[in-house]
């Protein structure tokens, strides 16, 4: 896509965002159903837009480990949801197109698109669905890679729920991703297009219990294989198993909690493979007015760009609060901290990629910290300042880094 693509597709995106602030809220013969105050319906189709703009200075624009450059930054990202239901269908669609400018250090200057579209039919005691999702963008794309490079994600999903019984329900689905970077996006001194490009698929198995209308148990098993496109030897095969609990969005608790187990087996013999506990929570709760209080656990595997340490186990555990004070202030404190234990090839012998670091497999450790307070103009619209401070630990001291950033924001839509 070309560049005056990407510049049309933002513009058209933050004007359908900032056109339905100001649209008026459905008719009256529709209160049975109405829509969120963010958003429109016309006809069948209902409409959400958001947008947030965040203006502040970095203090350390490249996550360096010495000379930190500084450098003052604007991130602008307008999204819209679409729905729609016909007879027995429905149709969702969600696009995004994140903008991250700076004042100096332009280059790393990022932007994209994000969307995805899922539809859905109710046929009695099926409802098979099809979703794609697809995502270009050169924003940083996990806790490892610090640049900022293009990356292409494509990915395509089938399947469908069988309802057994009052009780019981049957979820049979399949997926394909490919992700892929750009042929000159380097990092580290790695081409990560040959070190990442690759693509995967998965078939996937969920069997759920009501246990009341707010609380179902599920167990979920899925088969992942995934294949490079140039470094072959970092093929794996998976085998994931995850009981775990579901709650509605309108119980106490609300979200999803599953621990497992993982088996991961890299086609490479050098490369140990993994076999141990993975997991996956997210869970939130008000637990009197005014107090949000929300936690999220992270086990699994990752692939790194590293030809040493081909991949790592990562352990992350995150919390937040947000407290409502009087009707229109908020206070939010949150943190986060990551762990990744990388597996590596050959541990101790000479190499030329920093081999005097590379005698015991390596450790990072992520830590984030952030604080805000937002006011809110009305209910969908409100402005606020954050501080959000970071530093990463490594085994490889030009892997550590720690920084600031200082933002005021406006937001619509959150």
């Amino acid at each position: 896509m070309a560049v005056s693509s990407f510049v049309r597709t933002r513009i058209v995106i933050g004007a359908v965002a900032l056109a339905f602030a100001s649209a008026p809220r459905a008719a009256a013969g529709q209160a049975s159903d109405p829509p969120p105050a963010t958003g429109a319906r016309v006809g069948p189709l209902q409409i959400d837009p958001t947008i947030a703009v965040s203006v502040g200075l970095d203090t350390n624009v490249l996550n360096e480990a010495e000379h930190a450059k500084r450098d003052y930054m604007v991130r602008v990202n307008p999204q819209a949801r679409v729905a729609m239901r016909l007879a027995r269908a429905t149709v969702a669609a969600t696009v995004a197109a994140p903008m991250h400018h700076f004042r100096v250090y332009t280059d790393q200057d990022s932007n994209g698109v994000r969307g995805e579209l899922r539809l859905e039919l109710r046929l009695n005691r099926f409802k098979p669905y099809v979703n794609e999702g697809f995502v270009k963008s050169s924003e940083r794309s996990g806790p490892e890679i610090d640049a900022r490079v293009p990356r292409v994600e494509h990915i395509l999903g089938v399947g469908t729920e069988v309802t057994l019984s009052r009780r019981f329900t049957l979820t049979l689905g399949a997926e394909r991703t490919v992700s892929s970077f750009g042929g000159n996006a380097f990092y580290d001194n790695v081409n990560l297009s040959q070190a990442l490009d690759r693509r995967g698929e998965s078939a996937a198995i969920a069997v759920r219990y009501a246990i009341t209308s707010l609380t179902r148990l599920v167990v979920t098993a899925d088969r992942v294989r995934e294949r490079f496109d140039f470094q072959r030897e970092r093929n794996s095969d998976s085998l994931r198993v995850l009981p775990g609990i579901e709650f509605d969005p309108a119980a106490f608790i609300r979200g999803k909690a599953t621990v497992g187990f993982r088996r991961f087996d890299v086609a490479d013999g050098r490369l140990e493979d993994f076999s141990g506990a993975i997991a996956s929570v997210d869970l939130s709760s008000t637990i009197r007015d005014g107090t949000l209080l929300a936690a999220s656990v992270r086990r699994d595997v990752a692939y790194s760009y590293d030809p040493i340490e081909p991949y790592y186990v990562v352990d992350g555990i995150a919390a937040a609060m947000t407290q409502s004070i009087a009707e229109r202030w908020r206070i939010t404190v949150q943190g986060e901290r990551q762990r990744l234990s990388y597996r590596g090839i050959d541990f101790g012998r000479p190499t030329s990629f920093d081999s005097a670091e590379r005698s015991t497999p390596r450790v990072d450790q992520l830590y984030t910290l952030s604080g805000g307070m937002q006011y809110r103009i009305r209910q969908n619209l409100g402005v606020g300042i954050v501080v959000e401070s970071s530093r990463r630990l490594s085994g490889m001291v030009r892997r550590e880094y720690k920084g600031t950033r200082f933002l005021s924001a406006v937001t619509y839509g959150s």
